[in-house]
């Protein structure tokens, strides 16, 4: 049984706290909103087109005046990355290639 501060930090956390809570008390879990769900699904179709692209990427940055928090797009399968995937997957392209540091 969870502690009222427990229920009290779930009501302030929100949709995601509620449904820990109703797994952590052995209740049913609450229906989540279509919204939330659109948007798992978007991110689930996102890794399915980055995983099942033919490769290798080529990223073009779809806002190029934005430096802080850019997106990029596969030309090729159309998967959407941030900057952070972007720069680890061109680490490892120069990796297999052997060009890293050189």
């Amino acid at each position: 049984m969870l502690s009222d501060a427990s229920k009290k930090l779930a009501l302030i956390l929100g949709e995601g706290a509620a449904l820990a809570t109703a797994k952590l008390e052995g209740k049913p879990l609450p229906e989540v909103s279509p919204e939330p769900k659109a948007i798992w699904d978007g991110v689930q179709e996102n890794h399915a087109r980055i995983d099942g692209c033919a490769g290798p990427h080529a990223f073009e940055k779809i806002d190029p005046a934005r430096v802080i928090g850019s997106k990029w797009r596969c030309t090729l399968c159309g998967g959407l990355v941030d900057g952070a995937y972007k720069v680890a997957y061109e680490q490892g392209r120069e990796h297999e290639r052997g060009t890293r540091g050189a």
